[in-house]
């Protein structure tokens, strides 16, 4: 009988020992995918984290292209502005101390059929007032170049000094226009 005492006991042990192991196998199987599951969840981190940098690469490249194109549209004279561009440069008169009149405008084409807008202005005051107002206008913060200068000593005479008297400028600017 105590044979078959023994023979129950090992039996049990037998079915504990086989249970207990399934449990700790199924946990085993069970952290494992849970695992898989955090290593598929630092991916995706991971990738969200790069997107997201590209995103902001992508926003700061935006701001550069908008801030380069505001830049471009001030670099040209508009069809709409050419008014307001005829003004600034008349307004010159009071910082350079002369007299500035628009004497014409024309549109033309280029070779590289761009749209120029051609002004001739004239201008008057002493030789070194004329000059300053040529150094403002070479650097106007618009595409345009000094094409053509005339300068006129309307003053007393010969022998009288370049920065004395009454000069006057017919000056020729020409600026691309959209």
């Amino acid at each position: 009988m105590n044979y078959k005492k023994t023979k129950i006991i090992l039996y049990i042990w037998i079915l504990i020992f086989i249970s207990m192991t399934s449990v700790v196998v199924y946990e085993f199987l069970k952290l494992r995918s849970m695992q898989e599951s955090s290593n598929a969840l630092e991916q995706e981190i991971i990738i969200e984290k790069d997107s997201i940098q590209s995103f902001d690469s992508l926003i700061k490249s935006f701001s550069t292209i908008k801030t380069d194109s505001e830049k471009a549209n001030t670099f040209f004279i508009k069809r709409d502005e050419v008014v307001n561009f005829l003004d600034s440069i008349e307004s010159l008169a009071s910082t350079t101390r002369t007299q500035i009149s628009t004497q014409s405008v024309s549109e033309k084409k280029s070779t590289t059929n761009s749209n120029l807008l051609s002004v001739v202005v004239n201008a008057r005051g002493s030789y070194s007032s004329l000059h300053y107002l040529i150094r403002i206008l070479e650097e106007l913060p618009y595409q345009t170049e000094i094409q053509n200068v005339r300068l006129s000593n309307n003053g007393g005479g010969e022998g009288q000094e370049q920065s004395g008297g009454s000069w006057s400028a017919d000056i020729t600017i020409v600026g691309v226009m959209f």
